[in-house]
């Protein structure tokens, strides 16, 4: 079973660069959806997005190289 990881991020403007919101990786989409709500009740302006990914490790990654079969 794969984890996923949820990752908030955020810009000023339409053509600027995103960055990741520090306290803003969660395991769930809601709570990612959750936290760009409060941000914007509080009265933030800026761009939010969701990033979403699953969650590797090196012994993951090790055990995926040893299954793939070469043909």
């Amino acid at each position: 079973m794969e984890d996923t990881v949820f990752i908030v991020i955020w810009r000023t403007q339409s053509n600027s660069t995103w960055y990741a919101e520090g306290k803003g990786v969660f395991s769930e989409r809601r709570l990612a959806e959750n936290y760009i709500e409060c941000a914007k009740a509080v009265g933030s302006t800026l761009n939010y997005a969701i990033v979403e990914g699953p969650l590797t490790n090196p012994a993951q990654l090790a055990q995926a190289e040893q299954t793939v079969e070469v043909i």
